[in-house]
């Protein structure tokens, strides 16, 4: 499931784990961690499918295939390389830090430049998002930030209760990690994309 999205049947699904290039061994320490959790009973409904969704699960949907002959592990360090495989593979910050459109999935903007939006949720309370530009250009977030103010920020946790960020995760990265992602994202080419507003009130408040 998470190499090449196909369920314990045999059939593929569609692409909802985009850790496919994520390296063996990262891979193998998931499944034992899991592993070591308690069992809990919970039962959950299996997945409907409308019958144009039965269609295209049946004919369209093909296994991924990332074009790697391998997936070796990854070298952790305070490098670029590593900040890369973090950025891309592991931590997903492209998936949200890159716009696209959400009825294909498809990528439609610059990479990690921002600009998807969360719509209004009830688990968002009503708030709305849109993700902002990472890249070091001066419409970015974090233009004119420097090592201890990335640091300082990701480490600091949640400030909007409602956040989709998992900040809880990323506030736990170690020191190596951190400087990694630092490293990959002073190395990106700056992007010109202005997000004039990255939080919303909920209408009427």
């Amino acid at each position: 499931m998470m190499r090449y999205n196909i369920l314990h049947d045999g059939t593929t699904t569609i692409e909802l784990m985009p850790f496919s290039t994520m390296s063996d061994e990262d891979i193998y320490s998931v499944i034992a961690f899991l592993r070591t959790q308690e069992p809990v009973s919970h039962v959950v409904e299996p997945t409907e499918w409308t019958m144009m969704g039965k269609a295209i699960k049946t004919l369209a949907l093909k296994p991924m295939d990332d074009g790697m002959d391998s997936h070796p592990e990854v070298v952790k360090g305070a490098t670029v390389e590593y900040g890369k495989y973090l950025a891309a593979s592991v931590a997903n910050c492209r998936g949200c830090h890159t716009n696209r459109d959400l009825k294909s999935g498809a990528f439609i903007g610059p990479e990690y430049a921002g600009g998807m939006t969360f719509e209004p949720t009830p688990e968002t309370q009503g708030w709305q998002f849109v993700t902002p530009n990472l890249t070091l250009h001066e419409t970015g977030v974090m233009h004119g930030w420097d090592r201890n103010m990335f640091f300082n920020r990701m480490t600091a946790g949640r400030m909007h209760m409602t956040s989709p960020m998992p900040w809880g995760s990323f506030s736990r990265l170690d020191s190596t990690d951190l400087d990694a992602l630092w490293l990959f994202f002073s190395s990106l080419e700056p992007v010109e994309n202005e997000i004039a507003q990255v939080v919303f009130e909920p209408e009427g408040e």
